[in-house]
C-alpha cells in the first residue's frame, strides 16, 4: 500500500520463512524497532499476522504494545496458527498446516485520541450485492477491534461521509486504488487519528457467490480482468455456490421471530442452540442454528457444525458476517437483545437474504432476482464466446505451445502432451521419440513459423518496449538469483532465515516490477498470461517456506518461469540470443 502512495503506518514485516524458522526473530525484531524508532521515534505498535493464504480472523492480533513487549506478542501471533480454531478453518478450506504467516509489526495510531478519531472496516464493492459502492461500518472514537469483533454499534460509512467528508472521500480513493491494484473486491481495516486516514491492511473480501460474480464482471468490463482471467475467477463451482444460496421460503405466513441485518445469503432450517459445545452435538443429530450474542475466532467450530448463525449484536462488516459469507452459511446480525433467549431451543428458518427468522419449517423456491439472473447470463454468454473463439483456436494454439515447450525444455514426457495432439505432431513429422518427445529439425522450423505469423498480428513496436523494460528488470532479477546462491562468495546453505528473508523481499519488490511487464506481452500475445500464474505459483510456494520453488531445475521454479518468460520475450521482440551477445546483454 505504500509503494501505491497510499496513507499506511511505518512498519516492518517478520516474513513468512523468517517465521517459520522462529530462532532469528529475536534479532529481526531488535533491528526493525531500531527502524522503527528513527522513522517515529518512541512508539507504541500493533503486532498483525499476515497468512500466505487469508485466514479472517483465526489468527490473533495485538494492539497498543510497547517495545519491550513486542517480541511476546509476536511469539503469541505465530502461536495462533495452531489454536484449535485455526486448525478448523484450515481443515474446511483443506489448507495445510505448515506455518505460512508472516507478521507485521506496525506503529500504532489511535482511533480514541479525539472527535475526529475512530476506526472502521470498508470494503471496495458491497460484500453481498457486489454493488459498486464504498461499503463498511465506522466506529467514532473507538479501536478496529471494536467493530471488526461486532461488540460494539457501529454506523454505516454514509455516516463518515457526513462526519468527516474528507477521510471518506480519500477512503473511496484508496478502496477503488487498491481493487484495481489487487484486481478484486478488497476488505480495508482503517483507522482515523485526529482528521487523518491510516490504512492498517488490505485483503482480499470475503463475500456472497453474486457478489463475486457482479464484481468480477465489473472488473472484466473495465479492463482490469481479460476474458481468462474472468473465466478463472468464476468456476462451475462458484456458480452452483451461486444457485445454492440464492432460494427464498415460497411463502412467510410463518410468525417473524427476529430480524436484523443480511449477513449472507440462503435459507436454512435448524434447532436454535446458543452454546458451542451443545450445538456441536447436536448437530450430529439435526440441523442446528448457531444464536449467539455475538460470534469471535473461537466460535469457528460452532459455526461450521450449524446451518446458520443468528446473532443479537454486530454489522455486516462484523465476525459473523465475514466468516458465513467465508463458509457458505445463511446469516443475520444485529438482531437486537434477547434473541438468543427468544429463540433458544426452537426449531427455526433463517433468511440470510433477507435478514429474517421465522418460525417452524418453510417451504423454499429456487429464485434470482432481475440484475442477479442478467449477471449469470452475461457471464454464461462470454464463456460461450470464449469457447466459440477457442474452438477455431484451439488446434493451433495448442501446437504452438506444445513445439515451444520442447525447444525450451528440450524433451518432454509424452503423458504430458494430450494423446491427439502427439499423434497429429508425431504423423507429420514435427517430434520424435515414444517415452520421451523431442523436436525434429521439421518441428523446429514449423514452430518458427507459428511465432512469426503470431508475432505479425502483434504491434511488434510495443513488444520491443516491452523486452527493453523486461531487461532492465532482469539484471536486478540476475543479482537476486546470486545472492540466492552465493553468499559472500561461498555456496548459500539457507541456514540463515534473516538472509534468506532479505532476499526473498527483493524477489517481492521484482515480482511487483515484472507483472506489468507480462500483462503488457499478454495483451499482445494472450498465452503469455500463462507466465504470471507459473511466477505467482512459484512464488506463493516461495513464501510458505520450500525453498526449490526459487532456482531448484526440477519443479517449476521461479527461475525457471523467468527463463522461460525471458526466451518467449526475446523471440516475441524479433531477436535472438546472438543478437543479445552483440549487444552485450547475454546472461
Amino acid at each position: 500500500m505504500r509503494r501505491l502512495g497510499l496513507p499506511v503506518p511505518p512498519a516492518f514485516c517478520l516474513p513468512a520463512p523468517l517465521c517459520a524458522a522462529r530462532a532469528p526473530l529475536a534479532d529481526a525484531v531488535t533491528e526493525g524497532l531500531e527502524w522503527l524508532r528513527r522513522q517515529s521515534g518512541p512508539v507504541r505498535v500493533s503486532v498483525r499476522s499476515s497468512p500466505t493464504v487469508s485466514m479472517p480472523g483465526m489468527l490473533d492480533t495485538v494492539l497498543d504494545v510497547d517495545a519491550h513487549e513486542v517480541m511476546p506478542a509476536v511469539e503469541a501471533v505465530l502461536a495462533s496458527w495452531d489454536a484449535p480454531r485455526s486448525v478448523a478453518y484450515r481443515r474446511h478450506r483443506q489448507l495445510g498446516d505448515a506455518a505460512a504467516t508472516a507478521v507485521i509489526v506496525q506503529v500504532m495510531v489511535s482511533g480514541v485520541r479525539d472527535d475526529a478519531s475512530g476506526a472502521g472496516v470498508a470494503f471496495s464493492r458491497n460484500p453481498l450485492t457486489g454493488a459498486d459502492e464504498l461499503f463498511g461500518e465506522w466506529r467514532r472514537h473507538s479501536r478496529g477491534d471494536a467493530v471488526v469483533s461486532g461488540t460494539a454499534e457501529s454506523a454505516p460509512l454514509h455516516v463518515l461521509a457526513g462526519e468527516l467528508p474528507p477521510v471518506h472521500a480519500a477512503l473511496a480513493h484508496a478502496a477503488r486504488l487498491l481493487e484495481r491494484h489487487h484486481a478484486d473486491m478488497q476488505d480495508i481495516e482503517f483507522t482515523v487519528e485526529s482528521g487523518q486516514l491510516w490504512l492498517l491492511q488490505t485483503r482480499t473480501a470475503t463475500r456472497s457467490p453474486r457478489a463475486a460474480l457482479r464484481t468480477a464482471l465489473a472488473l472484466y468490463a473495465d479492463g482490469v480482468l481479460d476474458v481468462t482471467e474472468l473465466l478463472n475467477r468464476v468456476t462451475p463451482a462458484d456458480l452452483d455456490a451461486l444457485r445454492a444460496s440464492s432460494r427464498r421460503p415460497v411463502e412467510r405466513s410463518a410468525p417473524r421471530l427476529a430480524a436484523g441485518l443480511s449477513a449472507a445469503p440462503g435459507v436454512a432450517t435448524g434447532r436454535a442452540v446458543s452454546d458451542l459445545d451443545h450445538a456441536v452435538d447436536a448437530a450430529e443429530r439435526e440441523p442446528v442454528v448457531l444464536v449467539r450474542t455475538t460470534t469471535s475466532p473461537a466460535d469457528i467450530v460452532g459455526m461450521l457444525a450449524c446451518s446458520a448463525v443468528v446473532t443479537e449484536v454486530g454489522g455486516p462488516a462484523s465476525h459473523a458476517a465475514v466468516i458465513c459469507r467465508d463458509i457458505g452459511r445463511p446469516a443475520v446480525v444485529g438482531c437486537g437483545p434477547g434473541t438468543v433467549a427468544a429463540l433458544e431451543g426452537l426449531l427455526v428458518t433463517v433468511d440470510g437474504t433477507t435478514g429474517e427468522v421465522f418460525a417452524g419449517t418453510l417451504d423454499v423456491e429456487s429464485w434470482l432476482d432481475a440484475d442477479a439472473d442478467a449477471d449469470l447470463r452475461a457471464y454464461q454468454d462470454i464463456a460461450a464466446g470464449a469457447d466459440r473463439r477457442s474452438a477455431g483456436a484451439g488446434q493451433q494454439a495448442g501446437e504452438l505451445e506444445t513445439l515451444q515447450r520442447l525447444r525450451m525444455s528440450g524433451a518432454m514426457s509424452r503423458d504430458d502432451i494430450h494423446p491427439a495432439l502427439h499423434d497429429q505432431l508425431s504423423a507429420a513429422g514435427l517430434v520424435t521419440g515414444t517415452t520421451t518427445v523431442r523436436l525434429t529439425p521439421q518441428g523446429r522450423a514449423r514452430l518458427w513459423d507459428l511465432l512469426t505469423a503470431e508475432r505479425a498480428g502483434a504491434d511488434t513496436a510495443a513488444l520491443s518496449d516491452i523486452y527493453r523494460d523486461f531487461w532492465a528488470v532482469n539484471a536486478d532479477f540476475k543479482a537476486v538469483v546470486t545472492d540466492w546462491q552465493l553468499r559472500d562468495g561461498q555456496p548459500n546453505d539457507h541456514s540463515d532465515s534473516t538472509y534468506d528473508g532479505a532476499v526473498i523481499d527483493r524477489l517481492d519488490r521484482i515480482h511487483g516490477r515484472v507483472t506489468g511487464i507480462v500483462d503488457r506481452a499478454a495483451a499482445q500475445l494472450p498465452r503469455l498470461e500463462s507466465y504470471r500464474v507459473r511466477l505467482e505459483e512459484a512464488l506463493r510456494h516461495l513464501h510458505g517456506g520450500d525453498r526449490q520453488w526459487f532456482t531448484h531445475p526440477l519443479v517449476d521454479s521461479y527461475h525457471s518461469a523467468w527463463f522461460a518468460l525471458h526466451e518467449e520475450l526475446l523471440v516475441a521482440a524479433g531477436l535472438t540470443r546472438t543478437d543479445e551477445a552483440r549487444a552485450g546483454r547475454a546472461d
